[in-house]
């Protein structure tokens, strides 16, 4: 096992296998080599091999929870992919096939205790914004055109500073500034 762990931290993944089946044959009646291959499997996405050796630490140990996992979310990958693949290769999921992974659809839905297999999880709130502790300002509003100016009578106003807040004022909300008339009314 030692040989098998140092293997697998030195990245050689199929020597650490090798010892681990070695040590499984050498010690038949322990669970820990196949653990550690069921591990490895499923983590390399070999979920066909990670089933079996799942297998095996349930031969061992039927109450363990990482062979139960494993076998668990193995087997629905290794099923979804096969449903994919008969869904795209003819016009649908074979009826019997269909009726079949319905019935395994239910069985864990009540295994997860919900009425439907995944919930619709509820996008994200959208972030609070951050809130500063600079004082306000407030800025002059900006002229609005009239509809119809006569161009040699009309010069831009020059853009006023905005005017920084007293200390005391910056504890009380800033007004809005009074409503300007809309030059577009009278076209009503």
């Amino acid at each position: 096992m030692q040989r098998a762990q140092n293997s697998a931290k030195e990245g050689r993944r199929e020597a650490a296998r090798i010892e681990y089946r070695d040590a499984a044959k050498a010690y038949p009646a322990v669970k820990a080599p196949w653990v550690k291959l069921a591990e490895d499997y499923f983590e390399a996405s070999d979920y066909g091999n990670a089933i079996l050796a799942a297998q095996e630490v349930q031969q061992r140990d039927p109450q363990d929870v990482l062979a139960q996992s494993v076998l668990a979310v193995s087997g629905l990958r290794v099923s979804s992919a096969a449903l994919i693949a008969l869904r795209d290769q003819t016009s649908g999921v074979p009826s019997s096939t269909r009726d079949q992974a319905e019935a395994l659809t239910r069985t864990l839905r009540e295994a997860l205790g919900e009425t439907v297999l995944v919930p619709r999880e509820e996008p994200p709130a959208p972030a609070p914004r951050a809130r500063t502790n600079r004082p306000r300002t407030t800025a002059a509003p900006k002229p609005i055109p009239t509809p119809n100016p006569a161009p040699a009578q009309t010069a831009p106003l020059p853009p006023t500073a905005p005017t920084a807040a007293p200390a005391s004022a910056t504890k009380q909300p800033a007004t809005a500034p009074a409503p300007v008339a809309n030059p577009f009314e009278k076209l009503k």
